[in-house]
């Protein structure tokens, strides 16, 4: 088992992404923690030490992190993963959704990165920031998770660069299209507007993915 010994944390390991690589950090032999919004309800894996962790609202990360006395655990391996999606145009859509995206994807991300990076440093660790090809190939109607992604990637690789002499290994992680529950959660954002048929086209070929 390659991982044996190491402490690893995952956020959003309820569910897609975050979850089957949690579980793969298990069947290598990591001792896993993994976030979500509820533990209680989350369904993870009873080997994974459930946590709580929002990561929209940069604040409360801080409360969550000291309340649960994440700092006195020294984790070798984290993967920032937590996050979601809406779809919708930028145009007639509320802003509010949109900036609450940015929050989550991207600042809430960086917060974590910076509560867990000079952990890292000091102990040659691993950071993952799960990004996206949309970064690079925008989703139509996904605006602002394209954006957070692209600043995400940017974000990233600027980590690299400033941590590269450090010892610690920082990974720019983008995903394509996966079937998971992903694009079944994600908040579709309707209404009379132009051209909506071509929006219902695109939301029907992104739900045609995952069944």
């Amino acid at each position: 088992m390659r991982l044996k010994g190491a402490r690893a944390l995952v956020t959003g390991a309820s569910s897609g992404i975050g979850k089957a690589i949690a579980e793969g950090f298990l069947c290598e032999g990591a001792e896993v923690w993994g976030t979500s919004r509820d533990p209680a309800t989350a369904g993870l894996d009873s080997r994974i030490h459930p946590l709580r962790l929002d990561i929209g609202c940069s604040s409360k990360i801080d409360d969550d992190w000291m309340s649960q006395e994440l700092e006195s655990i020294e984790f070798d391996i984290v993967v920032n993963n937590a996050g979601s999606g809406v779809f919708g145009r930028f145009s007639t859509s509320e802003f509010d959704d949109w900036e609450s995206q940015v929050a989550t994807l991207l600042v809430g991300t960086m917060k974590m990165t910076r509560l867990v990076l000079p952990g890292l440093i000091k102990r040659k660790g691993y950071l993952v920031n799960v990004s996206s090809l949309a970064a690079e190939f925008p989703v139509p109607f996904m605006s602002a998770y394209n954006a957070s992604k692209a600043g995400l990637s940017a974000f990233t690789e600027s980590v690299i660069l400033e941590t590269q002499a450090s010892g610690m290994k920082t990974i720019d992680l983008r995903p394509g299209d996966i079937k998971s529950e992903f694009n079944v959660n994600m908040t579709v954002k309707s209404g009379k507007i132009e051209n909506q048929g071509c929006m219902n086209k695109v939301r029907k070929r992104i739900e045609k993915r995952y069944n």
